[in-house]
């Protein structure tokens, strides 16, 4: 019998607003892009082509860059087309029939140019017709002239059952918009020297909108929008709990040379990009958070970096966030791994233990150190590793809130956590809200993150040095939370 498939959100294609996905799948519409210059527009329509599959019968009209413009501009575009057209002979022929789906009407006029869309309507050969620009032909046009082409479009459009899509960077209101049944408009703005862009949906008829608006990328030039924040998202689904990882002792991956590494990578392949390879060695990094951020989405975003680094026998030293369940975070490590790690390369600083599966990652003499020596158990805890693991490096991931309680210990020790973690780890990662953060450690830190719930959406942001921002789109496989980041282009 064969397996049954894993659920994943992961696979479901997140690149337009589930509303307007919705609405490009009727059968016939007429839908009114709108936004200045850079804003997106023939991105968004381009891949709302891709969304429905539609590399073939549609017909892209151009009134401002070359059909060989846009398939330099948009490579994914080349390979689109070909996947479902069958193959031409010559390659001459080939480019001729992929341009014949794309006319340059940047020299025509405007009769012309009107006559030729309503051919298309007429033979009903183009199911899908985008206008980009409908400004450049509706601009020759005085307003009784442009009403009644416009109406002539309309009337055409549902007689053939087409889908019209008009592409505007005039935002005002127009007579094309009581006309058409949907109207988006783009938008980007700076947040913290930082772009960030948006999409609003102002009319979307037969369409139930749950949001209005949403946050979008245009990274490798697609249009991809990112999801609202939803708490709900980071709960453990009901067969999580009942899944069974294999133990796989003998899982073994070469860990990282001691020697020779200046930066850790974190699992994200986008985000160590800008970070020049990753998280610095011997660095300390400080990830802060909005307090309305449900902890299981932070302990999700970190969960991916704690288990890239354990895949290579590196240990770890955790102590989790308040209110963090331990069984969740576990869990979440171990759909990555595939195994349970033993409690050697992964060692949690928790209180108040009582299930046995985690109990066996905790150190037995915790309780007792906790209450004479709280420092005393980090240090124990990373003798414990070294030993075990001389040759490889070893994160530390602590909660800013429990150092402060360590502030009269280290005061008699003469030493500092700062200090003391930069020469016995290779990295380490203090993770609290916004405001909780430990002082000393914000002079001393080489990066610092904030994770920010900016107009609805989880955005991770590197605050110094500076950089672009990711946004955190959460997946399930098999019940269990994850994330992906996305850079925001």
């Amino acid at each position: 019998m064969n397996e049954p498939p894993r659920q994943s959100s992961a696979t479901k294609s997140d690149r337009i607003p589930d509303e307007l996905e919705r609405f490009v799948r009727r059968d016939t519409y007429a839908l009114l892009i709108k936004g200045k210059a850079g804003t997106g527009k023939t991105t968004l329509s381009l891949t709302i082509l891709k969304t429905l599959g539609q590399a073939s019968n549609f017909f892209y009209i151009s009134t401002r860059v070359s059909p060989r413009q846009l398939f330099t501009y948009y490579p994914w575009l080349d390979h689109f087309v070909q996947t479902i057209k069958p193959q031409p002979s010559s390659d001459n022929e080939e480019q001729v029939y992929k341009m014949s789906m794309f006319e340059d009407a940047r020299l025509d006029e405007p009769e012309s140019l009107f006559e030729r869309i309503t051919n298309e309507l007429m033979d009903v050969k183009a199911p899908i017709i985008i206008i980009d620009s409908w400004d450049a032909i509706a601009s020759f046009m005085d307003k009784e002239a442009r009403l009644n082409n416009e109406r002539v479009l309309q009337t055409w459009r549902e007689r053939a059952g087409a889908k019209l899509i008009f592409i505007s960077e005039d935002t005002s209101y127009s007579t094309l918009d009581f006309l058409v049944d949907g109207i988006v408009e783009l938008d980007q703005t700076v947040y913290d020297s930082c772009r960030l862009r948006q999409i609003k949906m102002i009319k979307l008829r037969g369409v139930r909108m749950l949001n209005q608006i949403y946050n979008f990328s245009l990274n490798n030039s697609i249009f991809t929008s990112f999801k609202t924040y939803k708490p709900s998202e980071y709960v453990l689904g009901r067969s999580a709990s009942q899944n069974d990882f294999s133990k796989r002792k003998d899982y073994q991956l070469k860990p990282y040379p001691a020697e020779g590494v200046g930066r850790i990578r974190t699992g994200y392949p986008e985000f160590d990009a800008v970070l020049e390879g990753g998280l610095p060695r011997k660095g300390i990094v400080i990830v802060k958070f909005d307090p309305r951020i449900y902890i299981i989405a932070i302990s999700t975003f970190l969960a991916k970096v704690i288990s890239n680094f354990i895949k290579r026998n590196n240990p770890v030293l955790l102590q989790p966030m308040s209110q963090a369940n331990p069984q969740t975070i576990l869990t979440i490590i171990k759909s990555y791994l595939g195994y349970f790690p033993n409690n050697s390369v992964f060692r949690g600083l928790w209180t108040d233990i009582k299930d046995s599966n985690i109990n066996q990652h905790i150190d037995p003499t915790q309780s007792s150190l906790l209450e004479s020596s709280p420092f005393g158990l980090i240090e124990r805890g990373i003798e414990m590793a070294r030993k075990k693991y001389p040759e490889s490096l070893m994160l530390s991931i602590f909660n800013c809130e429990h150092l402060k309680s360590l502030e009269a210990e280290l005061r008699q020790r003469q030493t500092s956590v700062v200090s003391f973690l930069s020469e016995k780890t290779d990295l380490s990662i203090f993770v609290g809200s916004t405001g909780a953060v430990y002082p000393p450690l914000e002079a001393h830190a080489n990066l610092k993150l904030e994770i920010n719930l900016i107009n609805g959406t989880l955005f991770l942001r590197p605050i110094s040095p500076i950089g672009p921002i990711f946004g955190l789109t959460p997946y399930k496989i098999d019940g269990i939370p994850r994330v992906n980041l996305q850079v925001m282009v």
